[in-house]
């Protein structure tokens, strides 16, 4: 459990490349080419292997212990989404082209392809379980297909909401569905229907995901908002107001919330304390890496020309404390 008192993250930061990120000399490496705009990066395997998705739709997974390259492959048509199964052994790569790839992980090895109503490009995928896959399409319409049979479960017109991004979860049978209005949509995940609408930005929600650890919501709007509220009861755990504007990622571990900004900040959140970085690069993606020690944060970053970097933290001091009466810690099981 994370301490009230302040508590100290050290970041180291690994970069191969000429020029210092931070403004400082610091030993530091990248995984790939340093001229490389990553788009979008998963991360798999605890660690071991980063699958990225490059601005010119090429995928390429890399293996971290040794900084090589395993295997680089071009899409068929633009993409701009990739996700792994729960089990890492699957990528699913939504296209342009109104297709869902789905390529063994790290082999990237075409396994099946699924094919959306109307072909329709893909804007994101989210797996629910090994053998379902939810598709958002940027009509606003969202699709549950089975990757068993590849057949479409059900389909979700796009004028029943006008949907932003999207989180599912097999075991809760959950959808939530976010809106430009600033709405999340609750739903079945087996059937689509619909059991609830809540208010929770007063703009539009740019990302919510569902944290299973805790049985809660996270979202980020356009409000400047990140907040978090109960799944049972719409109970808001605690609402942080972030320091940046243009939202480019979010994720969860089960300690803390991890948001980045095209600016170059990364900020991480805790019950109780906030810590920040600024970086002299533009961030597409990020994601934590699972470590073996529960108090180390590991940060991979996908940079637009800087490649991908990764950040280790330990040292970084916080912003500040956080005394929200909002923030009701005592009720979160961090």
């Amino acid at each position: 459990m994370w301490a009230k008192n302040r508590i100290s993250i050290l970041l180291v930061v690994y970069l191969v490349t000429t020029s210092s990120l931070f403004g400082q000399s610091k030993k530091y490496k990248t995984i790939g080419s340093s001229n490389e705009s990553i788009q979008q990066i998963v991360v798999g395997d605890k660690g071991e292997y980063i699958l990225a998705l490059t601005e010119k739709y090429i995928l390429q997974t890399w293996q971290v212990s040794n900084n090589s390259l395993l295997v680089s492959q071009q899409i068929d048509g633009a993409s701009a989404s990739i996700s792994l199964s729960p089990d890492n052994s699957t990528l699913a790569c939504g296209t342009s082209s109104g297709q869902v790839q789905l390529r063994s992980f790290p082999s990237l090895e075409l396994k099946q392809t699924l094919n959306t109503e109307d072909k329709l490009p893909v804007l994101k995928t989210a797996w629910a379980n090994q053998d379902s896959i939810t598709v958002l399409l940027n009509d606003n319409s969202v699709s549950l297909f089975s990757v068993k049979s590849s057949r479409l479960i059900y389909n979700l017109p796009a004028s029943e909401f006008s949907a932003t991004s999207l989180d599912v979860s097999d075991s809760l049978n959950l959808m939530v569905v976010s809106d430009i209005e600033g709405r999340l949509s609750f739903r079945k995940l087996s059937d689509g229907q619909l059991l609830r609408t809540t208010k929770s930005h007063s703009k539009q929600v740019r990302e919510v995901k569902i944290d299973k650890e805790r049985n809660a919501i996270v979202t980020v709007g356009d409000d400047g908002k990140c907040q978090m509220t109960s799944i049972k009861t719409d109970y808001l755990l605690f609402k942080r107001k972030r320091y940046f504007t243009w939202l480019t990622a979010i994720d969860l571990n089960q300690k803390s919330i991890l948001l980045t900004s095209s600016e170059g900040f990364i900020e991480i959140i805790t019950p109780f304390n906030s810590y920040d970085l600024k970086i002299n690069a533009v961030i597409s993606s990020a994601k934590f890496i699972p470590t073996g020690e529960s108090n180390q944060l590991v940060v991979c970053l996908g940079t637009l020309g800087k490649g991908i970097v990764i950040v280790k933290a330990s040292s970084m001091k916080a912003r500040e404390k956080l005394r929200s009466p909002q923030i009701h810690a005592n009720r979160v099981s961090f």
